[in-house]
């Protein structure tokens, strides 16, 4: 479910809003959401109203973004880093747009942040707003925000990469936040409770177990 949020809640009939999902993205008659929830009906079926107890509860929940943000992943790692001719001993591929850089030494890993740094794209906006220097290893987070173009440009002031759109993949277009907000249902001992804060429902599981 939270992918299904994450990456098409913009083409859900409760999106009242402008936001839309490109048409290259999924379908404008498409609703995830909707076919989601519908597979949903069909497992909780098998349960509710039969003499199984059962309990539903969420952890975060999501609500629509306020605003249409690309994820991206560089494609080969290796080949990125020798276009800045950074020196690295090691590169590991995190989840979505992460991945951590170990080098021989700190100096490496300080010269290489300072390359990293200092690239920006065509808009002049930075390309890894997020370097976390750890010591001899770098772990970064390619937070670009907007969609890049077949003409779309990188650099770091004086080595320039055209046509960057090759050098990476799309993730997702982000369209659900999470939320606080949780839910819990049971069909013994508990009413349903549907703007339950998470940090509470632990407690309601509690309960559950105590009737």
């Amino acid at each position: 479910m939270a992918h299904i949020q994450h990456h098409y809640f913009f083409n859900s009939k409760i999106n009242k809003s402008q936001i839309k999902n490109p048409a290259w993205y999924v379908g404008t008659k498409e609703d995830p959401f909707e076919d989601m929830l519908k597979y949903y009906d069909l497992i909780l079926s098998d349960y509710i109203g039969g003499k199984i107890k059962y309990i539903i509860a969420t952890g975060l929940t999501q609500k629509l973004y306020d605003r249409k943000k690309y994820y991206y992943r560089i494609k080969n790692y290796k080949i990125f880093l020798n276009q800045f001719s950074i020196k690295f001993k090691k590169i590991l591929p995190r989840m979505s747009r992460d991945f951590l850089i170990e080098f021989n030494s700190k100096e490496e890993a300080a010269k290489a942040e300072k390359i990293l740094n200092k690239i920006r794209v065509t808009n002049d906006e930075l390309l890894f707003n997020e370097i976390d220097n750890r010591g001899d290893t770098l772990f970064l987070t390619l937070t670009y925000p907007n969609e890049i173009f077949k003409e779309t440009s990188i650099t770091d002031g004086s080595i320039k990469i055209n046509n960057f759109y090759y050098n990476v993949n799309l993730v997702a277009i982000k369209n659900g936040m999470h939320d606080q907000k949780g839910f819990i249902s049971t069909n013994s001992g508990i009413n349903f409770e549907n703007n339950l804060n998470i940090k509470n429902i632990s407690k309601k599981i509690e309960q559950y177990f105590k009737e």
